[in-house]
């Protein structure tokens, strides 16, 4: 009777070992994944900062407020896509759309205002 107690207790053991060994393979396999897909969006964000400040130096505006909005379809909070319409539209002159724009921005990253959406901003709107 005292072995087979004993052999339950190493089977016990080595079960919850094969567990623990399982879900810590599992979860470092999901944080290995995570981070790849992090980096990859980061890189793609990078060159769709990169392709917009391009087309802006390049008088490209409707074709970049066209990017924009396109990223902006697909990522509907997304900072620097909203940051690249404001300045499309500023150059437009599409004041109302410019105002939402701006105001959206700043929902979304109210650090940006005072640094980056100030010098934007209508005097009239203050």
């Amino acid at each position: 009777m005292m072995q087979a107690e004993l052999l339950e207790s190493i089977d016990l053991h080595l079960k919850i070992i094969a567990y623990t060994a399982l879900t810590v393979g599992s979860l470092w396999t999901a944080s290995f994944v995570a981070q790849r897909v992090l980096k990859r969006h980061d890189i793609y964000e990078q060159a769709w900062k990169r392709s917009a400040h391009d087309l802006y130096e390049k008088g490209k505006i409707n074709e970049l407020l066209e990017s924009a909005e396109q990223r902006l379809q697909k990522y509907p909070n997304n900072p620097t896509a909203l940051y690249w319409k404001a300045k499309s539209l500023r150059r437009n002159d599409s004041e109302e759309e410019l105002r939402a724009t701006i105001e959206h921005l700043i929902e979304e990253e109210p650090q940006w205002e005072e640094d980056w959406m100030k010098p934007y901003r209508a005097p009239k709107w203050d």
